[in-house]
Formats: C-alpha cells, sequence, structure tokens
C-alpha cells in the first residue's frame, strides 16, 4: 500500500523547475516493485497516460505517480510535460494547488488499487482513470461554488 504523507505546492522558479509544481511524499507499505505488474500492465498504463514521459512510469512507484499527476493537470490546465522524483516522493507541473492536491491523493489512491490487483487489462485502466476523472469534476464543482460564495 501507498500513503501520502504530504504535500506541497512550490512556486515560481523552485529547485524543480522554473513552472509552479506539485511536490508528494509518500511511504510503501512492504516491498511493491512495478516489476511485478508484468509488461502487459505496463503496456496497459502507457497507453493510458500516453501524454507524459514513459521512462517516467519505468520508476515506480514514485514515477508512475507522478506520471498520473502529471496526466491529470495536463487534461485541466496547460502546464509543461514536468515530473520527476525526490527522495521519498515525487514532483509535477502544477496550476493550482488544490487541485494539486486532490491531484495527487487520486493518484495514490489509483496506484495503490493497480498495485494490490497486480494484473489488469487496458480496459481496466480506463475504467479507473473515468471513475477518478468523475471524483475530481465533483471536487471542481465543490471548488467552484466555494469560490463563488
Amino acid at each position: 500500500m501507498i500513503r501520502l504523507t504530504s504535500f506541497q505546492a512550490w512556486q515560481w522558479r523552485n529547485r524543480f523547475a522554473e513552472h509552479p509544481v506539485g511536490v508528494a511524499q509518500i511511504e510503501i507499505d512492504g516491498d511493491w516493485r512495478a516489476e511485478a505488474l508484468g509488461p502487459e500492465a505496463f503496456a496497459a498504463l502507457a497507453q493510458a497516460f500516453a501524454d507524459v514521459d514513459a521512462d517516467l512510469l519505468l520508476q515506480p512507484p514514485g514515477g508512475l505517480l507522478a506520471a498520473v499527476c502529471l496526466s491529470m493537470q495536463r487534461r485541466k490546465y496547460a502546464v509543461p510535460p514536468l515530473a520527476g522524483l525526490t527522495e521519498g516522493g515525487f514532483w509535477f507541473a502544477a496550476a493550482d494547488p488544490v487541485y494539486a492536491s486532490v491531484s495527487a491523493g487520486g493518484a495514490v489512491a489509483f496506484v495503490s488499487g493497480l498495485a494490490a490487483r497486480q494484473a489488469f487489462t487496458p480496459a481496466e485502466v480506463a475504467a479507473n482513470r473515468r471513475a477518478e476523472s468523475a471524483r475530481l469534476r465533483a471536487f471542481e464543482r465543490i471548488d467552484a461554488t466555494s469560490s463563488a460564495a
């Protein structure tokens, strides 16, 4: 299991990039390794997250988490394709710190779920992405309502 232990939003010209980023720290229970997912799983992930650097997917779990978060950010905002690993975590380009924090939590849940299964199809990855997108859209509606008040 993977847990998000902290999240910070870093503004312009930070130590990771010129662009604002989200920086997450994670804890991993057990010996979770990406190799356990198998080549079919990586093919499904590479297809689902084609908008990010495939090499990032191969650096799990932090790289996979960074790729998922970056993909979420890029679907909503025009952010550069920047993401990477930190000691004990990952970072990704982020335009909105609140949305970035929610994205990090969603990515951890998504990757933890995949890791628990360790065998999944491209259709299952797509279904999980749709469910996560629906959750994020619900958050956006709540956020828009609270911002208007």
